[in-house]
């Protein structure tokens, strides 16, 4: 499935600032296609952080379970020979909405492994 949406308006501010009050506001501009994008990858399965790797349309490289564009075995060596390993962490993701919920995503040695989308 080919999904096309437009480019990040890039030439709008991301923050507008009210002069008189000094206040700060999302620009609607970027509020609208970051909704956007998020129907996107909803729609694709991505909000519940089920896209698979290797379901994905176009990548080379690596066979069933072998994410890395070569073979785990080749990761592993390259890890071990440069005293390297993946970092493990959790980011969380700012709430989308006022009444919304933070997300998050988990790294387990550099590789996305969990992810909850920010509502």
């Amino acid at each position: 499935m080919t999904v096309i949406f437009s480019p990040p308006p890039t030439y709008a501010e991301v923050v507008l600032v009210d002069e008189k009050t000094d206040k700060a506001r999302f620009n609607p501009i970027w509020l609208k296609w970051f909704v956007d994008v998020a129907a996107v990858l909803t729609s694709s399965g991505a909000g519940g952080g089920s896209i698979q790797h290797n379901a994905l349309n176009g990548l080379q490289g690596g066979t069933a379970n072998q994410y890395y564009h070569l073979t785990a075995a080749e990761r592993s060596a390259i890890q071990t020979l440069l005293g390297i390993t993946g970092i493990d962490a959790t980011i969380t993701t700012a709430k989308l909405t006022g009444g919304g919920t933070n997300g998050s995503m988990t790294f387990v040695d550099g590789i996305l492994t969990a992810q909850v989308a920010a509502t």
